[in-house]
């Protein structure tokens, strides 16, 4: 019987005595973003499903009750990976992280990229 993703990381957890505030700090997110992940009521980005299986040193299929030789990516996080390859999904992300500043500077560098349109 496969365990979820929630059930695993907070095993993973309290197996080596990592505290969610810890683990929290290290991914630089929210206490309350790993309570939610080990509840089951969020999944992890597939670049933050990278940084947990770094953190843990685990294969990430591990992370969600895959045997570790396995080539198996919950569909929702690998479909989410595929999006972000695109150039559009690499835009949208990289807009989530600049200041407004900055992100008036980008689309105003694409406008004129794009001829004043």
């Amino acid at each position: 019987m496969n365990m979820s993703f929630g059930k695993i990381l907070k095993e993973l957890r309290t197996e080596r005595k990592v505290t969610q505030q810890e683990l929290s700090d290290y991914l630089d997110i929210s206490k309350s973003m790993i309570s939610m992940y080990e509840s089951n009521q969020r999944k992890p980005s597939y670049e933050m499903l990278e940084a947990i299986a770094d953190f843990f040193n685990v294969d990430m299929n591990r992370l969600y009750g895959a045997p570790s030789n396995a080539y198996y990516i919950d569909p929702a996080v690998n479909a989410k990976a595929e999006y972000a390859r695109t150039q559009e999904g690499i835009l949208l992300d990289a807009a989530k992280d600049l200041s407004d500043e900055d992100l008036d500077y980008v689309i105003d560098l694409v406008n004129r990229l794009r001829g004043g349109k």
